[in-house]
């Protein structure tokens, strides 16, 4: 990142406080986790699904973090961001969806379900 993690996450925050939509999916980056004011405002205008993943079949899946665009510090691993993000991630979501064994058409089916 040429700005650097830290002004991403800055202009991260910035956009997520700033909507004001209904009806959406909003898919976030995984980085939106660190801002609790973005969270926050997440919490009190949406429905945050949270999708779910065990470690292993996330490591199989993000072969390459650089293109995938992982927003993480420098010298940090994809198991690192893990042990993060996954305690925020439980703070904050409405609806939990385990993706570990399931299909794309399967997770949106199953988040209609809970969303109906």
């Amino acid at each position: 990142m040429e700005k650097g993690l830290d002004r991403f996450l800055q202009i991260e925050e910035n956009h997520i406080v700033s909507l004001g939509c209904s009806n959406h999916v909003i898919a976030t980056g995984g980085s939106v986790v660190y801002s609790q004011k973005a969270m926050n405002h997440l919490c009190k205008t949406s429905t945050i699904i949270y999708l779910s993943i065990d470690l292993n079949r996330l490591l199989s899946r993000l072969c390459d973090i650089t293109s995938r665009g992982v927003a993480i510090s420098h010298g940090k691993s994809i198991e690192d961001l893990y042990k993060e993000r996954t305690p925020l991630y439980d703070t904050y979501y409405d609806i939990k969806i385990d993706c570990s064994s399931m299909t794309a058409e399967q997770v949106v089916e199953k988040a209609v379900q809970h969303l109906s």
